[in-house]
């Protein structure tokens, strides 16, 4: 599996971490980076819309370009559970 030095995390309260006990901790971009060995960027916000997704994640990779080859990217989609 490929190495990442840093993994980039942009969503809305669900990548924030919202509901976890320590959210710096707990929330889901901070538990995959420590188990991939890597540093965390999360750019997340709470009630992010995915015009602010799209955004700031450009907005990272163009102040960021020597990181972009040794990055990971994820972005969380907003999902309905029925049911739920």
């Amino acid at each position: 599996m490929k190495e990442y030095k840093y993994l980039v995390v942009n969503g809305c309260s669900f990548m924030v971490g919202t509901g976890c006990d320590n959210v710096l901790q707990n929330r889901a971009s901070k538990l995959l980076s420590d188990r991939l060995k890597c540093e965390e960027i999360n750019l997340s916000k709470n009630g992010g819309s995915n015009d602010r997704i799209f955004r700031t994640t450009y907005d990272w990779i163009q102040n960021n370009p020597h990181k972009v080859n040794q990055s990971l990217f994820i972005k969380n989609d907003k999902f309905f559970i029925e049911g739920a």
